[in-house]
């Protein structure tokens, strides 16, 4: 791409027309044909980006195609600025203002020509006093175009007591003063009027604001006034925010303060804000000169160094300064992102600590990858949580010398080592049973379409604390019939070396390829939903009743009035959900079964009252129940953590 007389663009011109093209032809494409592309990351504009980016590096090594930051004006060369304007002046007032507060803002280049006056508001305290600052917002700054336009962060102009010459609130009110009655316009920069001086004049200012192209050249020009060579340094209004940005820095302003006057989103943007003048530039030569020839005294008195003196060495180039200076920190070091932490460049000191790592027999190491794999078994984590970079961060602040192990090495730990010891301490548990119940379920797991089938053990210790172990999850890849159930059985008994004899029963589901196993296995069982099947259909028949009338809802509410009991509902019950039909019978019909009974008995279904056994089954299987809702009748205590060796 070349302009019409065949010369080059510059370099940041050439990447503004790619990006402007692309986005254009990502937009008409989508809007004509319906198709999405991304030419900024897609393989097919792999070619254009980099003959783009070629073409780029070629325009950088020509200084006139290469784009420049605005330099930064000295505070020398700013005060001769100023110094130029009379303020009794309309020209001379707008300017001092604008020099004044474009430094303390920290404007951008073209931000003063939309500045108006509703930007500005006298601060006031509780009291109503002013407290002699006023608030800036710009409302919405560039940081904010194309995206959520939020509201910006204020800034403050502050009185100037050391030189009130300079003070932009002082100036900023004179300002307001000068404005006539004739203007309409609300921002704060108006072409001056150049008839101010004669009676018949109108005021200080034009009804009209100065022009884009205008301003624009203020600072410029006032540089050229003063002697600077605007050919050799490049000059703009944007010179007082990189003036701003580099003189804060230079008195040790860090860049999360920083952001808060510019108004940057993040840290990385004001990089090219920080610039050296010539003072500051021979400072720092001076200071590592000085480091230099401290350090090449010292490796005279000594040539055979020890590895902790080459340490230490390198840390007196970077922090110690001359006996007769005193250390001076320009720049704060800003807070890495944990990223930027793992992959900056180690520096001598952590380069000697990463080689002094323990290796994989040292006894330190393996007890931490012990309690590693305990975590992962305790907490059900995946494998790859040793990999992420949290965890890391926190073992190599914890213990800087242990070398993390991978998923793989975990996943053998966990699943041979770990469930060696762990199998062996839970066949001592069982030992001390004289009899045991189990409970045994099958399901399907869609994830990885296998079945598993589940065997629970349930004891009594000599405390009478009852634990329960999850004995095995076996695959079941076989079909589902009773016979191949029992052979299942008895080979899960025989792992754990558990006699038919110490089996007191098994509680299973109503399936009938079930009950079918435990006949062919010789093993006593129970099914779960045999005892409480007429209890659930006549708690459904009435949760039926109340969630499909409601008349008999109303009337459930008013015998609740009258027993001052508070208003409570009867759920439907859901085949889906997991423990809903306990939770209906528990937490709704024994709740309220005397109200029930009542409005049941007034209504005209044929509902049969609980008989007082059926009550008395209810209430000892299902009120004194601990379980919460949602939760399975296993869940009650981690399986692994009372029996980890």
């Amino acid at each position: 791409m070349k302009k019409v007389d065949g010369n080059d663009y510059k370099e940041a011109v050439i990447k503004t027309m790619w990006n402007v093209t692309a986005k254009q032809l990502q937009e008409l494409y989508f809007n004509k044909f319906g198709i999405k592309f991304d030419p900024f990351v897609d393989l097919e504009f792999k070619g254009s980006r980099n003959a783009r980016d070629a073409k780029r590096r070629n325009l950088q090594i020509q200084p006139e195609k290469r784009k420049t930051s605005s330099s930064i004006l000295t505070l020398e060369e700013y005060n001769k600025i100023l110094k130029i304007y009379n303020e009794d002046t309309p020209d001379g007032l707008q300017k001092m203002f604008f020099y004044v507060a474009g430094l303390e803002l920290a404007w951008r280049g073209c931000e003063g020509v939309n500045v108006t006056i509703k930007h500005f508001k006298e601060e006031s305290d509780n009291c109503g006093l002013p407290t002699g600052r006023i608030e800036y917002n710009c409302i919405f700054s560039k940081t904010a175009q194309g995206g959520s336009h939020k509201l910006t962060d204020s800034k403050w102009l502050a009185t100037n007591t050391t030189d009130p010459r300079i003070c932009p609130v002082r100036l900023y009110k004179k300002m307001l003063s000068k404005r006539g009655k004739h203007i309409t316009t609300d921002r704060l920069f108006l072409t001056p009027n150049p008839a101010w001086r004669e009676p018949s004049s109108v005021g200080w200012f034009k009804n009209s604001p100065v022009g884009r192209n205008e301003m624009g050249k203020w600072t410029r020009t006032a540089a050229e006034e003063i002697g600077i060579d605007i050919k050799k340094k490049k000059i703009s209004n944007h010179s007082l925010r990189s003036t701003a940005v580099s003189q804060l820095a230079k008195a040790g302003v860090g860049e999360e303060q920083l952001i808060k006057i510019t108004g940057h989103a993040n840290t990385f943007s004001i990089k090219p804000y920080l610039q050296l003048d010539g003072d500051h530039h021979y400072q720092m030569i001076d200071k590592l000169r000085a480091n230099s020839t401290a350090m090449e005294e010292s490796n005279n008195k000594s040539t055979n160094c020890a590895p902790s003196a080459l340490v230490q060495m390198s840390k007196n180039i970077v922090t110690t300064s001359p006996s007769t200076q005193t250390p001076v920190n320009y720049y704060n070091y800003k807070i890495l992102t944990p990223l930027q932490e793992a992959k900056k460049q180690l520096s001598i000191e952590e380069a000697v600590q990463k080689e002094k790592k323990w290796d994989t027999n040292n006894s330190n190491s393996n007890k931490i990858d012990k309690l590693v794999g305990e975590m992962i078994a305790l907490q059900n984590l995946p494998f790859n949580f040793v990999e992420g970079l949290g965890f890391r961060r926190l073992i190599q602040e914890l213990s800087p010398r242990y070398n993390l192990r991978g998923r793989n090495f975990f996943t053998d730990f966990v699943c041979t080592e770990l469930y060696g010891k762990v199998a062996n301490k839970v066949k001592e548990l069982i030992e001390k049973f004289d009899y045991m119940a189990f409970t045994s379920d099958i399901w399907s797991d869609p994830s990885s379409s296998a079945s598993l089938l589940s065997l629970t053990c349930h004891g009594i210790a000599e405390n009478f604390d009852r634990p329960l172990i999850i004995l095995k999850c076996e695959t079941f890849d076989d079909r589902h019939l009773g016979d191949i159930i029992a052979e299942k059985f008895d080979t899960m008994l025989t792992e754990w070396n558990i006699s038919k004899e110490q089996v007191h029963c098994i509680i299973h589901d109503e399936g009938s390829n079930m009950k079918r196993a435990m006949r062919l296995a010789v093993l006593n069982d129970l099914d779960c939903a045999e005892n409480i099947t007429t209890v659930k259909q006549k708690c459904k028949k009435i949760s039926t009743h109340f969630n499909h009338s409601t008349i008999a809802q109303k009337q459930l509410q008013k015998i609740q009035d009258r027993l001052n009991q508070p208003h409570l509902r009867v759920f439907q019950d859901c085949v889906t959900r997991w423990n809903m039909t306990e939770e209906n019978i528990k937490d709704d019909i024994l709740k309220i079964r005397t109200n029930i009974e009542n409005d049941v008995s007034n209504s005209q279904i044929n509902i049969s009252k609980f008989q007082s056994s059926e009550k008395n089954e209810m209430g000892d299987s299902l009120v004194k129940d601990t379980e919460q809702p949602g939760t399975s009748g296993t869940a009650r205590k981690p399986c692994l953590k009372s029996i980890l060796p």
